[in-house]
């Protein structure tokens, strides 16, 4: 019966110590790129407002860019020096879009599904302006 016991208490402890370990690997979102299982939250700075497809209104937003290279270079130039970075169109209103300005830094909760061209295509849920 102790023998039992103890080999109980020692798969328990095993268990016990796989599960704590797993969760210390689970990686950890930083605020630039969260997502969670219903939506992520991107920042970026509005490089280019456009109108496609039967009235569709998409902004394209580059994180980490000073507002001083919108103005010195073109979307082309600006997408390939930022390749590295989350870049994306994002789906908006036609409201929210006649409020928005280029060079405006944004933050955006957006659907995780997306188009896959690239730069991939997003829908916004809320977008709140930063500067």
């Amino acid at each position: 019966m102790n023998r039992i016991l103890l080999a109980l208490l020692i798969v328990i402890a095993s268990m016990t110590g796989c599960t704590s370990s797993s969760q210390e690997m689970e990686p950890k979102n930083n605020e630039q790129n969260a997502i969670n299982e219903d939506f992520r939250i991107d920042a970026g700075r509005i490089v280019e407002k456009t109108i496609r497809w039967e009235n569709r209104y998409l902004i394209l937003l580059i994180p980490n860019l000073a507002k001083e290279e919108i103005m010195t270079k073109t979307r082309n130039q600006l997408i390939e020096d930022n390749r590295e970075q989350d870049i994306a169109y994002y789906f908006v209103d036609e409201k929210l879009y006649n409020t928005l300005e280029i060079g405006q830094q944004v933050r955006v909760k957006a659907e995780l599904d997306q188009l896959e061209p690239y730069p991939p295509i997003r829908s916004v849920i809320e977008l709140e302006i930063l500067e």
